[in-house]
């Protein structure tokens, strides 16, 4: 097993449930954990059989700034559940920061993990 991790993925997108959130970006602060099995690719080296974390990222982003969530837990459930639907990875683990969430900290974090068991949790 292993992991691939995206660290510190920005995006923008409306978040949040105070109406004056719901009318500007606000950059959330991704960081994604995979875990799969790399046995495959560490013995062929090549590209086709790994996950490609360009792939992903880019998936992410696009998806994250389109959306248009109330709560950072609906975001990072809904990031897990596109990851683990479009790619090969046996778990997921994403963390979505709000910088500047609450006075005095400097983000507040949800971090919410999938499995493929856990696929019912997200309506799939």
């Amino acid at each position: 097993m292993g992991k691939i991790i995206i660290r510190d993925l920005i995006c923008s997108c409306i978040i949040g449930c105070k109406p004056e959130e719901r009318t500007v970006l606000r950059d959330v602060i991704l960081n994604i954990i995979m875990f799969t099995d790399i046995s495959g690719v560490i013995h062929s080296d090549c590209v086709e059989d790994a996950v490609n974390y360009q792939e992903v990222a880019e998936k992410v982003k696009l998806f994250v700034e389109g959306s248009k969530f109330f709560l950072l837990e609906k975001l990072a459930a809904e990031v897990g559940g596109l990851i683990m639907k479009e790619f090969k990875v046996d778990r997921v683990s994403v963390c979505v920061d709000k910088p500047g969430a609450v006075a005095g900290a400097r983000s507040v974090a949800i971090e919410v993990e999938f499995g493929q068991v856990d696929q019912d949790m997200l309506g799939e």
